[in-house]
């Protein structure tokens, strides 16, 4: 980039180079080019426009080869050396967002009256060429979730990731755009994208096939590397334009939608359930099941109608999904599930019903719900679903005001689950474990308890997944008057709990730490918000643990300001939205504390 603008810095522009280059795949051609635009654009402006890369990357060497002058040259070039088959394949594969194995593409890119071994053959081929790629020890994104590296490797057939020992394959980003518009001068767009949109499906039922005895985390580790893929055929069944991973190319434009597809589509991912949470999937997910739910009507077929309500109530995990509305979801999936003999189905309902039962109005009675669990449990599930019977027998406990028994109740689980080596299952009891020992008064317990979980979760890459663990943490520093620790960790807490669409969370305790930071007229407003947010989440109350931190706040203010001064700005912040609330708190971590 030097050689086309001396005041070039990579000090200043290694994101931003390093995001180019992983772009690119690397490729020499392409990167020059890009670089030729650096002094006009600027990197970050390089890397905005790169879905139109054909017309982007067309600078080349005048004194170089036809073929080498632009992008589109270059590919023109390779793609007249393929043979027919090969161009077909290659065109095809070009409705993939990211990576695939070689099952998948063979059901793509296989059209009627197509012999698959053909396919596969021309896939051979184009791997050999150098087109498709095979990428080998790389980590998996989604959103800002990282998937340990090398795990999609370990992978298990039939799940959308390859056998032990086999790799995914990638079309080359540069590619993916002209394979796009050959596939539209072909008139093949629908039709391929319909088969991707089944190949998707058969993922997703697969890996429902195998939810109940599989290890959650690898489980999901499996099935992570076709969230691009998901994303890109829901976006197509819904009709949306761009349905590839963010291709705006000829080949990508808007399509007529599936509502049929969609459903299926929609209501298998919404079954899986916790791989939403995975990356702070939350809005997403909430976003294409409000989208179906139109689509749900008498003519759904059973199945799909009862994965469908069965999202909706384990939206439950997710605060921007009320328990009344959870619970009201749970109830009627519950009826498909007994009617369908899904006894699964059935257990994971009842568990959702028992979690919320007193959170709604009237509340419901647990024992009849986990005695139905208890009948339905079976020794082969993995220790995850047992263990939502464990988790709503000890909420019991907090009803009841035990919290000694509820602490005692989840450390047991946290050992449980060391034996069947369910980290999943062991990262939420921690979380409960915490929330104990704030309510029996031993904070600065629950931050040493809680900070080398956060830390494990962080260099795992699934602190994103497990953000009340953070949360939590936060929340039992302020508690125990760590105010510099609190605010190291704040940055951080707000990310999350935006990304997750959680902000007042732990709301009371973000208003305490903002009035310990030496900002009470932000705190008493922060105060405010959070009075606002039992009716904004459809609760009768604040949660206890919310309330006890509320009512030590309010002392912490009357010693601060006039109680006239504390009301007016606690009423002015009731009307706040959380987006107002998140401001404040970023103002007052911006100018590092002081007296308001």
């Amino acid at each position: 980039m030097r050689a086309h603008d001396r005041t070039f810095a990579i000090a200043h522009n290694a994101a931003a180079a390093a995001a180019l280059v992983r772009r690119l795949d690397g490729i020499p051609l392409a990167l020059e080019w890009a670089a030729a635009r650096v002094p006009l654009l600027g990197v970050q402006g390089v890397l905005d426009r790169l879905g139109e890369q054909l017309r982007l990357l067309s600078r080349g060497a005048h004194d170089a080869p036809t073929r080498q002058q632009t992008l589109r040259a270059a590919l023109e070039w390779s793609h007249a050396l393929l043979d027919a088959p090969q161009q077909a394949v290659f065109r095809r594969l070009g409705v993939f967002a990211d990576s695939f194995t070689p099952e998948t593409a063979e059901a793509v890119c296989t059209a009627v009256g197509d012999d698959p071994w053909q396919v596969l053959d021309a896939l051979q081929a184009l791997v050999d060429k150098s087109l498709v790629d095979v990428p080998r020890g790389e980590g998996r994104r989604g959103g800002d979730a990282v998937l340990p590296a090398g795990a999609q490797d370990a992978a298990a057939p039939g799940m959308g990731a390859a056998p032990p020992g086999a790799h995914r394959l990638r079309l080359l980003v540069t590619a993916r755009e002209f394979a796009l518009e050959r596939l539209a001068e072909a008139g093949e767009v629908e039709a391929t994208r319909a088969r991707h949109a089944d190949a998707v499906l058969t993922i997703l039922e697969r890996a429902l096939a195998q939810l109940a005895a599989s290890p959650m985390l690898p489980w999901l580790e499996r099935l992570w590397p076709d969230l691009p893929e998901m994303r890109a055929a829901l976006r197509w069944a819904a009709g949306e334009a761009a349905a590839g991973g963010g291709d705006t190319g000829a080949g990508a434009g808007a399509c007529s939608g599936d509502p049929e597809r969609l459903v299926a589509l929609a209501s298998a991912m919404g079954a899986v359930g916790p791989y939403w949470n995975i990356a702070g999937l939350n809005r997403e997910a909430q976003r294409w099941l409000e989208q179906v739910r139109p689509l749900i009507g008498e003519h759904t077929p059973r199945r799909y109608a009862a994965r469908f309500w069965q999202a909706l109530a384990l939206r439950a995990v997710d605060p921007l999904s009320p328990a009344v509305d959870a619970v009201a979801a749970a109830q009627r999936a519950l009826a498909i599930h007994r009617e369908l003999g899904d006894e699964f189905g059935e257990f994971r309902m009842l568990g959702v019903l028992a979690i919320n039962a007193r959170r709604v109005e009237p509340p419901l009675d647990t024992q009849p719900l986990l005695a139905r669990m208890r009948e339905l449990e079976r020794a082969e599930w993995n220790p995850t679903w047992q263990s939502l019977r464990m988790r709503a027998e000890g909420i019991a406990f907090s009803r009841a005001g035990d919290w000694q028994g509820y602490r005692d109740h989840f450390s047991g689980e946290i050992e449980r689950a060391r034996l069947a080596g369910d980290d999943l299952h062991s990262w939420s009891a921690y979380v409960n474990v915490g929330l104990a020992d704030i309510a029996l008064g031993q904070p600065a317990r629950a931050a040493d308890i809680l900070a080398p979980v956060v830390q494990r979760l962080r260099a795992s890459g699934y602190l994103r997944w497990q953000w009340r663990c953070a949360a939590v943490l936060m929340a039992a520093r302020v508690e125990a008057g760590r105010a510099a620790e609190a605010r190291e960790s704040m940055p951080e807490v707000l990310s999350l709990l935006a990304m997750a669409g959680a902000p007042d969370f732990v709301g009371d305790h973000l208003a305490w730490w903002a009035t310990q930071s030496g900002a009470p007229e932000q705190g008493a407003q922060l105060l405010g918000w959070c009075d606002a947010a039992p009716a904004r989440r459809k609760a009768a109350q604040r949660p206890e643990l919310d309330q006890r931190a509320c009512e030590r706040h309010e002392a912490v203010l009357a010693g601060a300001l006039p109680a006239e001064r504390v009301a007016a700005l606690r009423e002015g912040g009731r009307q706040w939205t959380d987006e107002q609330a998140m401001a404040c708190l970023r103002g007052v971590l911006g100018r590092g504390g002081g007296s308001a």
